[in-house]
C-alpha cells in the first residue's frame, strides 16, 4: 500500500467511525427533533465520504425534505445554513463524480448544490455577529470557488479561493472567528489543516478551469470538498 493508499484508507475509517455514531444518535432521536435535519445534513456528507453515494443522495433529499424557513424553531434556524452547506457539498459532489461519467443528470445535482451554497451562505451571514468571521463561512468559501470555477466565473474563483487560504489561516481561533462548537486543540489544528488545505485545492481548481481542464478539476473537487 502506498503512502496515499494508507492516508486515505485512515481518512476512511475515521468517516467510516463518525458516520456509524451519527446513526446511533439518529436511531435515538425523535422525528420532530429540530436537531434532526442538522445530523441528516452530517450524516449524508458522511455516507458519501466513505463512498456509499446512493445512500448520500437519499439521505440529503430526506433532510431538505423536512425543513421549511416558516414557523422552525430557533434550533433548527441556527442549524440551517450548516445543514444546507454540508448537504450543498454533497450535490457537488455528485454532480462532478456524474460528469466524469458521462451522466446526464450531473447539470440538475451542479444547480441544486449552486441554489444550496448560496442560501447557505447568505443565511451564515445572517448570523454573523460583530467583527468576527464565522466559523461555516471559513468553511464555505473554498466550495464557493469550486462552484463558481465549474459555472465558468474563474477570475471570481480565484479571488474566493485566495479568501479560503487566507481565511484558513484564522479557522478556530475564538478571537477571530465565531463558531458553534468547542473542539480539542488537536481538533482545532486539524481543522486549520483542512481550511487551507481547501483553499490551496480550490486555487488549484480555478487554475484548471481557466485553462479549459475539466476533467482534471472535477477529480480535483472530488479530493478536495
Amino acid at each position: 500500500m502506498t503512502r496515499d493508499e494508507s492516508v486515505a484508507s485512515h481518512a476512511t475509517g475515521a468517516y467510516q467511525e463518525a458516520l456509524e455514531a451519527r446513526l446511533r444518535r439518529l436511531d435515538i432521536m425523535s422525528d420532530d427533533d429540530p436537531a434532526r435535519p442538522g445530523l441528516l445534513g452530517t450524516i449524508a456528507l458522511n455516507r458519501w465520504r466513505v463512498g456509499d453515494y446512493n445512500a448520500a443522495l437519499e439521505t440529503a433529499d430526506n433532510a431538505l425534505s423536512i425543513i421549511s424557513p416558516e414557523g422552525e424553531s430557533d434550533i433548527r434556524r441556527e442549524q440551517r445554513p450548516s445543514m444546507l452547506l454540508n448537504i450543498g457539498v454533497v450535490y457537488l459532489l455528485a454532480a462532478a463524480h456524474k460528469r466524469l461519467g458521462g451522466d446526464e443528470d450531473a447539470a440538475r445535482m451542479q444547480t441544486w448544490a449552486n441554489n444550496l451554497l448560496e442560501q447557505a451562505e447568505s443565511g451564515i451571514r445572517e448570523q454573523r455577529t460583530g467583527l468576527r468571521v464565522h466559523q461555516h463561512y471559513i468553511n464555505l468559501i473554498g466550495r464557493r470557488s469550486m462552484r463558481e470555477a465549474v459555472e465558468g466565473e474563474r477570475f471570481t474563483s480565484v479571488r474566493s479561493a485566495l479568501g479560503a487560504i487566507g481565511l484558513g489561516l484564522f479557522s478556530e481561533s475564538p478571537i477571530f472567528v465565531q463558531h458553534d462548537s468547542e473542539l480539542t486543540l488537536r481538533e482545532k489544528i486539524q481543522a486549520k489543516t483542512k481550511a487551507i488545505a481547501r483553499g490551496g485545492f480550490a486555487l488549484g481548481i480555478a487554475s484548471l478551469a481557466i485553462m479549459g481542464h475539466d476533467e482534471r478539476r472535477d477529480r480535483m473537487i472530488l479530493r478536495a470538498a
